[in-house]
């Protein structure tokens, strides 16, 4: 099978924790091989590159494209606008990357779903995406965009749109899902993957002996 992830949380050169969570399951899913996949992470678009401009010139400075675990990612550009880009987000999102799905289109790489994590705008802008190019899309929600974001009146309404015409969807926690389901989702159509810890790096210490190896005793 081949896929196609869509999320604007997804790790990057300048940015590299930022999503991982998002790539860490990629990673897992792909372990086997017999998926394949590309990353289309779009970057809200800011001309300056200085760091005077802390974060938005970080996101200046991201690579357009680069490889991470094997995977190609690129990183194009939409506009966001200030004040504004909460009712718009998912319109200015589907626009500015219907050129750049229909190029990975073009140049051979007919994937069969898009997989898309975070539901506004994300999510929305992918289903608008899978409904233009004939794809079917899965969205997995994340956390504020079900717990926070539904509090407006009409990203609620683009959520709950993009939920009854989304293929699959995937929530990180039963608490997510329920929030699913008070949009009008039926349960039955939610599938709850928690998200996986690596028993590698996290795993029970004595609490103490980390405080004192930190330096953090007295704090």
């Amino acid at each position: 099978m081949k896929i196609l992830t869509f999320t604007t949380l997804y790790p990057n050169a300048i940015r590299p924790t930022h999503g991982i969570f998002v790539e860490n399951r990629l990673r897992h899913l792909l372990a086997d091989g017999n998926i394949t996949c590309r990353v289309v992470a779009p970057v809200p678009w800011f001309p300056f590159r200085s760091p005077r401009f802390g974060d938005y010139g970080k996101l200046a400075r991201v690579p357009p494209a680069e490889e991470r675990f094997g995977v190609s990612v690129i990183h194009p550009r939409y506009p966001s606008i200030p004040k504004f880009g909460m009712t718009l987000a998912p319109y200015l999102l589907f626009s500015a990357m219907k050129p750049v799905i229909g190029r990975i289109l073009e140049e051979g790489y007919e994937f069969d779903l898009i997989d898309a994590h975070y539901f506004y705008p994300d999510g929305v802008a992918a289903v608008m995406l899978g409904q233009h190019f004939g794809k079917p899309v899965v969205v997995t929600a994340r956390g504020t965009d079900l717990n926070l974001i539904p509090e407006y009146r009409l990203p609620r309404k683009m959520i709950a749109w993009a939920a009854e015409r989304a293929a699959g969807l995937v929530t990180v926690s039963n608490a997510l899902k329920n929030k699913l389901k008070e949009l009008g989702v039926e349960g039955s159509r939610i599938t709850v993957l928690r998200n996986g810890v690596d028993l590698g790096l996290f795993r029970p210490v004595d609490r103490d002996a980390a405080r004192r190896e930190l330096g953090l005793e007295g704090t």
